[in-house]
């Protein structure tokens, strides 16, 4: 289950994708299918849910394989569907995390000053040969928005995000690292598997605060 940010353009992107993947399905059918897919019960729902969002925190929300291949199936659809999940992790127009080479100082800026605009956590992935290397930084949210990242609010997220991370990394094969705290810190060694799924589990920790201030 990818995380993504329900915005139009990472929409219109997922509706893309799926429409190349499935050519002979209907437009109508594939919109219901993603809806679906996003954990909706029908098309008009998520338009409504994203209505209501302010337009500079949308919803996040998980993607549902099978939600979306039942929804597809229940139209007729071929019983080989396409991965949502695998979609919404390559190159949304608006990502909630990106991965790169721990040197390339563009890559990082640029990817920083995007979520500084957005006001959204600065989670990035780096990537190594075998084990890729988490983080995280609140920096470029507003400080308007980050009493809970401070005092007693602070440690219990902290706590639920090294909760997540033992939870994550129990499977993996490696020694990973925690390092910091709830505003900034980094998770070493880790599969990529494993990065891409804390990457979204800490940026949601840290995102629903901010939404909800």
């Amino acid at each position: 289950m990818a995380a993504l940010l329900l915005t139009s353009a990472n929409l219109h992107d997922l509706k893309c994708r799926l429409r190349a993947a499935l050519p002979h399905v209907k437009s109508s059918h594939v919109s219901e299918a993603l809806a679906a897919g996003l954990g909706y019960r029908t098309h008009a729902a998520l338009l409504a849910d994203m209505k209501a969002s302010p337009d500079r925190y949308p919803s996040l929300v998980r993607t549902d394989d099978m939600g979306l291949a039942d929804r597809l199936r229940a139209f007729g659809a071929p019983d080989c569907q396409p991965s949502l999940a695998e979609m919404a992790r390559n190159g949304l127009t608006d990502p909630i995390w990106r991965a790169f080479a721990r040197r390339d100082r563009a890559a990082n800026d640029n990817w920083f000053y995007a979520c500084q605009r957005r006001d959204i956590p600065f989670v990035y992935l780096h990537i190594g040969r075998k084990y890729w290397r988490l983080n995280w930084d609140c920096i470029s949210t507003e400080k308007n928005y980050d009493a809970h990242l401070h005092d007693d609010i602070g440690t219990a997220l902290m706590r639920r995000m090294f909760a997540r991370f033992q939870e994550r990394a129990r499977l993996d094969p490696t020694k990973a690292m925690f390092d910091g705290s709830c505003f900034v810190g980094t998770v070493d060694g880790l599969r990529p598997q494993t990065a891409r799924d804390l990457a979204e589990d800490f940026f949601e920790m840290l995102y629903a605060p901010v939404r909800a201030a």
